[in-house]
């Protein structure tokens, strides 16, 4: 497994669809996928120049648009995590039902990734979602595949109509909520290889929270993820995670998004948009790499 990870995350697939919806389907797919390769072309450019090592480099792209992406990353042997979730559901569910295994081996990907919403409040969910993620931990294990867990720690309405909102959430809320979570997955027998986790806003906070994921899965890692939010949000998000002992970072939106916007209505050619999103991936890794 790599010690330091820089994921160029672009496994969404509804986001997408919305940067290209002119397009009829067979059409628009078309497009989605020549954008997922320019992505990976932005990444082999950063290793090309120099700015990320080709063993720290990684990309997390989805068999839906991405099968070309998964197979040409094989080939310049960069690292690819490969999404098992159904996309855009509430409730983790596996993308091929019982037929997950084929997939997997079929791109034979570094990491095997699932997203997973988990609120502690929503039991009987969270119960559910766990017996699912026991099964595919499993079989991974028998495969000796490293499992890439994305948890996503979302406010119930109550908590979003709370004095402050979602930005109160974040900064008071979700990291207690994102310890109890990481402590019940643990408890159920989950042992991630790598933590994908939201950016926090606090050093103290992202300490204790990284402890508390280490020592329940001593040989796992952690990584930052960048939820979309803005360039210098996650900047400070990956910087605050080095600080707290990340291994990397797994951000897609933030890097890629208005770059293939602008490149979707023609204001910039493929070539400018590659060269946006390979210097936004290469800044990223720079924050990671001169914080001390």
């Amino acid at each position: 497994m790599q010690e330091r990870l820089f994921m160029l995350a672009f496994d969404h697939r509804a986001s997408f669809r919305k940067i290209f919806p002119q397009y009829a389907p067979r059409e628009q797919r078309a497009k989605i996928s020549e954008a997922k390769g320019m992505i990976l072309d932005a990444a082999l450019l950063a290793i090309k120049r120099g700015k990320i090592k080709r063993n720290e480099a990684a990309i997390l792209c989805d068999e839906e648009y991405g099968a070309l992406v998964l197979k040409r990353a094989n080939l310049e042997r960069v690292a690819a995590a490969l999404p098992l979730e159904k996309s855009g559901r509430e409730e983790f569910e596996f993308e091929y039902g019982n037929g997950f295994g084929r997939h997997v081996k079929k791109f034979a990907p570094t990491y095997a990734k699932v997203l997973v919403r988990y609120n502690p409040t929503n039991q009987q969910a969270n119960l559910r979602q766990l017996k699912r993620l026991l099964r595919l931990q499993e079989w991974l294990g028998s495969k000796k595949i490293p499992l890439l867990f994305e948890l996503l720690v979302l406010p119930t309405k109550k908590q979003l109509d709370a004095p402050g909102g979602k930005d109160a959430f974040d900064k008071k809320i979700r990291p207690k909520l994102t310890i109890q979570a990481i402590t019940e997955i643990a408890k159920a027998g989950i042992r991630p290889a790598i933590w994908k986790l939201e950016g926090m806003d606090s050093l103290n906070d992202a300490r204790t929270t990284y402890r508390t994921a280490l020592r329940l899965a001593p040989q796992s890692k952690i990584i930052v993820l960048g939820r979309g939010e803005s360039f210098a949000r996650v900047q400070k998000w990956i910087s605050i995670g080095k600080k707290a002992g990340a291994a990397g970072f797994a951000v897609g939106r933030t890097i890629f998004k208005e770059a293939l916007e602008a490149f979707a209505s023609k204001k910039i050619s493929r070539k400018a948009a590659v060269e946006k999103m390979s210097r936004n991936y290469a800044s990223l890794a720079k924050e990671f790499t001169s914080t001390r």
